[in-house]
């Protein structure tokens, strides 16, 4: 039985029709740099909207009777001269209210790391929306403006609800290095239960 279930990473509120997965301009400079594809967008010119800001969105959904936490979350990230010079991840878990993570993107690849978060949950039986918006830039292309790669969403944990004994998840880590053309395509990941911490 499955009791996660993660899905692809999409791409919201794009300037144009730019392709997400995008082999120019691949990630390097910070440890564990894929090298290979990333997510591209155009990102909307200005400062940060909620409602209409590029952002790239993914969803952890639970089986029913369970909830999942986040523990930390980061990503690469990399803009041009119009694109958005700041990222913010913000969560369902407070109806995208607060910020769990700040960082600029310039022209050079860099790693945004929330570091350890706590109580970033989803309801119980109710999927964790995350959402990773660029915005600050100075004008809207139809080309790519900005990049992201090697998102990891770490110490994901699925525990029963109303319960106090251990979580079945503990410490996994959801990678999405956008490597390979077969992310174009990117179905949902189910993750098996395990008791034991990968770490």
């Amino acid at each position: 039985m499955s009791y996660l279930t993660a899905s692809s990473v999409s791409q919201n509120n794009n300037h144009g029709v730019t392709t997400m997965l995008s082999a120019a301009s691949p990630s390097s400079g910070y440890l564990g740099a894929s090298g290979q594809y990333n997510a591209a967008s155009s990102g909307v010119a200005g400062q940060l909207n909620l409602s209409t800001s590029t952002y790239y969105q993914f969803t952890l959904t639970p089986s029913i009777g369970y909830e999942v936490s986040l523990s930390s979350i980061s990503f690469g990230t990399r803009s041009t001269s119009s694109g958005p010079t700041n990222v913010a991840v913000y969560t369902s878990d407070d109806d995208f209210t607060y910020a769990i993570a700040l960082g600029n993107s310039t022209s050079t690849w860099a790693l945004i790391s929330s570091g350890p978060l706590t109580n970033i949950s989803g309801t119980a039986a109710s999927p964790l929306v995350v959402r990773i918006y660029g915005y600050g830039g100075s004008g809207s292309t139809s080309t790519a403006n900005w990049r992201i790669d090697d998102l990891t969403a770490s110490g994901v944990s699925v525990v029963p609800e109303a319960s106090n004994y251990a979580a079945i998840f503990g410490g996994v880590a959801l990678v999405a290095p956008f490597c390979s053309a077969a992310a174009k395509q990117q179905p949902e990941v189910s993750l098996p239960p395990s008791k034991k911490d990968p770490q």
